[in-house]
């Protein structure tokens, strides 16, 4: 049979006997067993004597998978289904036919190659399938037995027409009649032998996609002006009966018994449309696939012995997942008694980096000793603030994770003085394989609440403004009033707009962007201080007041215009983020044209802030640190750490090495040959200007939601001359202060 294993199938770890101890290669691999590490451990002890009593991971929906040999290629598959026991799928102009085990059976030709066709969609139908095909001005629905005879063909002119341009399908399915619906630009349509038109939804609703259930019954999900998504069930009269989603997750037809499913972060839920309750269908992560490689557009098929059929993207060069890359597995469940033990490392995020994804599916692929189970608030209804709540009141509980997927407003700040997080540092000193000095320690310093280390930051950007060196100086930094003085003498005909590009000239994008690069100057949530009512905040809000209301409409830039202006001196300064050693040649050969100084913003220091790319913490309270420090230190492994040395960087890395190789690699055009337009590469005198610039480090760009709700909710008084700004910095002094006692 011709059946390749894939590289992320799981059942050769969960047979293998005894899953050997082995050590973390130089590399960074995971390794299967870790080593204790965590604060307070005696590490000549064995980790069962010093791991806290801990939970074991379920060995329920856990698959194996096995790829299916396309035949044709990958780069034009449009359609995946079963009928039976039978596996169809749609490649080029061609239906292929799969047994049950994945051997191919038989190809048909549905149209020959001259006419040009492209295959939009296919499904099952009755006894045959249908498709939706285009070609250049073109487009239509076409019916065809099993064997491949085209039994009709109806246009798709009418829907052609309406919106005026080539028809681009985002969803499609049949009905059991053989009515196709779809959408497109919004918009939800209906095609048959007879008839074909658009049903009415209202002007507020925006249709995502059409679904079928394992039923039959066909639903529409649409999306109002709020956001909130809906599922309508679709008849021969219009939409009828409505259901409202109250979950995150994409919705996929269902198949046999199943009305619907849910690709969540980490696992696909069946879904029950009637009781709106949802249940495990497969753990993607403990089978080693990745949530964000599964091709939605291709959905879930399920042969009647309960193996699945899923379509996967395959990981492209830079990271990315292609929809015109794909893999077909078959998936099958691995018997519970084939699956040893496994202790649960508990992760808490809201909306998880896709890296830290990719790297706990690895982990849980890779280790026979633990189970990463993450809970990704973000997929509960609500609001940003509503899924902190959540997340917040399950550690209130008691329901303490092992770690933190630290991201947006969470309050680090009160969870490490409230003594939830574990110092890094002591997981360090008692590796033996960790070495701190390796590591950029102004980073680590950088991120330090009174010398205790609680973030792990594997890369990062830094945020600035840069400008030429002939109008600002050679040196980084300047004061608020250096800084007004500057604006000043910079003025034309008394506006200050020359100073930045105009997609950002507005007094409350201003008053914003300046408060998120120099927080640190009017708060400080360690101690428990604010500073609005202070000069600096005053003046910059005066400063602020000086730009228009709102910022020029982007339909009205010349953006080929707005890159000259920093040539011709028509923009002073560029709001920069560097994360790459490469930008500075960029920022002096293609954006100003000559020497650029990184001046940073107005609040002493240098001015340049560290944006990181993600962070994790380590709670005190984890049942098994051991555990925890082994996935957290992957990220500051020579493995991962080299995802940052690229060309196409936009994070350097924490690691020296690492960053002395993004360095050598900048002094070549490797990896930029399409880049356009080019800057030359590197020089040593500019890497050495670079390597001074990221040592010179020493703030983290800051951020907290509520007190940018005060200021924005504030501000505008001062803005519309309401209130003076004295009066204005006093009342967000007042507001800003009871927030930090009432969270403290």
């Amino acid at each position: 049979m011709k059946i390749s294993k894939a590289a992320a199938v799981i059942l050769a770890m969960v047979m293998a006997a005894g899953f050997a101890s082995c050590q973390k290669t130089e590399s960074g691999s995971f390794p299967e067993n870790g080593s204790a590490v965590s604060e307070g451990k005696d590490v000549s002890k064995s980790k069962d004597e010093n791991r806290k009593s801990g939970e074991i991971a379920s060995k329920e929906h856990i698959f194996s998978a096995e790829s299916i040999n396309i035949s044709g290629g990958t780069q034009s598959v449009s359609g995946v289904f079963c009928k039976g026991e039978k596996i169809y799928t749609a490649v080029g102009g061609k239906i292929l036919t799969y047994s049950p085990d994945g051997t191919l059976e038989s190809t048909m030709d549905i149209f020959p190659t001259e006419e040009q066709r492209f295959l939009e969609f296919a499904a099952a139908w009755g006894d045959g399938f249908l498709t939706v095909e285009n070609s250049e001005g073109f487009s239509c629905m076409v019916k065809y037995d099993n064997e491949g005879n085209k039994l009709s063909e109806t246009s798709l002119e009418n829907i052609v027409n309406e919106t005026g341009e080539r028809i681009y399908i985002t969803s499609a399915a049949v009905s059991d009649d053989g009515t196709l619906f779809l959408t497109q630009y919004g918009g939800l349509y209906f095609v048959n032998d007879k008839l074909s038109g658009k049903i009415s939804g209202g002007a507020d609703r925006y249709f995502e996609k059409v679904i079928r259930t394992g039923g039959g019954r066909i639903f529409a999900e649409y999306s109002d002006p709020s956001g909130n998504r809906t599922l309508a069930e679709v008849g021969d009269s219009g939409l009828l009966t409505e259901f409202p989603v109250d979950f995150t997750g994409n919705l996929l037809s269902g198949f046999g018994e199943y009305d619907m499913f849910v690709l969540g972060s980490t696992k696909i839920f069946a879904y029950d449309i009637e009781t709106g309750e949802t249940s495990t269908f497969i753990d993607l992560s403990a089978s080693g696939i990745d949530a964000e490689s599964v091709s939605a557009e291709k959905g879930i098929a399920v042969l009647p012995d309960g193996r699945v059929i899923l379509t996967v993207k395959n990981l492209l060069d830079g990271g990315f997942y292609s929809e015109l890359n794909l893999s077909i597995y078959i998936l099958s469940v691995i018997s519970p008694d084939e699956i040893p033990d496994r202790n649960v490392i508990k992760i808490y995020a809201l909306a998880v980096n896709s890296d830290v994804k990719r790297a706990i599916t690895d982990f849980n692929k890779n280790s026979g000793e633990y189970y990463i189970e993450l809970t990704d608030f973000y997929d509960v209804g609500g609001d940003y603030a509503d899924k902190l709540s959540r997340m917040n009141s399950e550690m209130t509980a008691g329901n303490i994770p092992d770690i933190i997927a630290v991201s947006g407003a969470m309050p680090v700040e009160s969870y490490a003085s409230k003594g939830l997080l574990a110092n890094l540092y002591d997981f360090m000193e008692n590796d033996p394989d960790f070495r701190r000095e390796d590591y950029l320690q102004n980073i680590f310093t950088a991120y330090e609440t009174d010398g205790k280390l609680y973030e792990a930051v594997p890369g990062f950007s830094i945020q600035t403004l840069a400008g030429k060196t002939s109008k600002v100086g050679d040196t980084q930094g300047w004061t608020m009033d250096e800084f007004i003085d500057f604006a000043d003498r910079n003025a034309s005909d008394g506006s200050w707009q020359g100073l930045f590009e105009s997609t950002s000239c507005s007094e409350m994008n201003m008053l914003l962007t300046f408060m998120s690069f120099n927080f640190g100057s009017y708060m400080n949530e360690k101690a428990g201080e604010c500073y609005f009512d202070g000069d600096d905040f005053i003046k910059l809000l005066e400063f602020c007041g000086r730009f228009p209301e709102k910022t020029v409409s982007k339909d009205k830039i010349d953006f080929s215009a707005e890159q000259d202006a920093y040539r011709e001196d028509r923009t002073l300064l560029m709001t920069a983020t560097v994360g790459n050693f490469r930008d500075i040649k960029t920022l002096e050969q293609v954006n100003f044209g000559e020497r650029v100084t990184f001046k940073g913003y107005p609040c002493g220091g240098n001015g340049s802030f560290i944006s990181e790319d993600f962070s994790l913490a380590i709670t005190s309270k984890a049942a098994d640190p051991d555990g925890a420090w082994e996935f957290v230190k992957y990220f500051w492994s020579d493995e991962y750490q080299s995802k940052y040395i690229g060309a196409q960087s936009y994070d350097f890395p924490v690691k020296i090495s690492a960053l002395e190789r993004a360095a050598a690699n900048a002094k070549t055009n490797s990896g930029r040959e399409n880049v356009f337009p080019a800057a030359d590469p590197n020089t040593d005198e500019d890497n050495a200007r670079m390597m001074e610039f990221i040592n010179s480090l020493t703030e983290v760009r800051a951020y907290n939601s509520y007190i940018y709700d005060i200021v924005r909710e504030e501000a505008g008084a001062y803005f519309s001359g309401q209130k003076t700004a004295e009066d204005v910095s006093e009342i967000i002094q007042n507001r800003a202060a009871n927030y930090i006692a009432e969270n403290r």
